[in-house]
C-alpha cells in the first residue's frame, strides 16, 4: 500500500466513523417511509394476512432474507444486540394489527434490565410473517391506483 491509499483510508474510515451515529438517529427518526406504507397499505383487508405481520408493510432495516435459518451462519449474518434490535425493528414495523409490537417492546424494557443486573442474556426470534406474491398485480389480485393497494 503506497501513502496516499493509506491517507484515503484513513480520512473514509474517520468519515464514517463520525457519520454513524447521525445516520443510526435519522434512521429511527425518519417518518417519512411510514407515513408512505401506512397510505400505501390503507386499504389492505388485515384479515386476509394470516400472520398479521406483512413484509411489504416493512420499513426493511435488516435484510431479513438472510436472517431465514435457512442461510447458514456467516460473519455476514450473525446478530450482535445492535444489529438484532434492527431485526425486531424491522418485524415490528411489519405489523398490522399488533400481533409482535408488545412482545418486542417488552423485550426490548426486559433487555435493559438484565443490562442493569449485569447479567447476560441469550435471545431468539422466531417469527412468521406474510408477503404479497411477487406476480399478484399482474394476476390481477390486487390493484395499485393512486399510490394504494387494493385487494381484489
Amino acid at each position: 500500500m503506497n501513502i496516499h491509499t493509506l491517507k484515503v483510508t484513513a480520512i473514509l474510515s474517520v468519515f464514517l466513523f463520525l457519520c454513524m451515529p447521525t445516520m443510526a438517529q435519522q434512521r429511527g427518526k425518519d417518518e417519512s417511509l411510514r407515513k408512505v406504507l401506512d397510505k400505501m397499505f390503507a386499504h389492505i383487508d388485515k384479515n386476509k394476512v394470516p400472520t398479521g405481520l406483512l413484509r411489504d408493510y416493512a420499513e426493511e432495516y435488516e435484510d431479513l432474507d438472510i436472517f431465514t435459518g435457512i442461510v447458514p451462519l456467516t460473519e455476514h449474518n450473525a446478530a450482535d444486540y445492535v444489529r438484532f434490535g434492527y431485526l425486531l425493528s424491522t418485524i415490528k414495523s411489519a405489523d398490522l394489527i399488533g400481533v409482535v409490537s408488545k412482545d418486542i417492546d417488552v423485550f426490548f424494557r426486559q433487555k435493559k434490565s438484565y443490562d442493569e443486573n449485569n447479567s447476560i442474556s441469550l435471545s431468539l426470534a422466531l417469527y412468521k410473517y406474510s408477503q404479497i406474491k411477487e406476480n399478484a398485480l399482474k394476476d390481477g389480485l390486487i390493484t395499485y391506483k393512486n399510490d394504494q393497494v387494493y385487494y381484489k
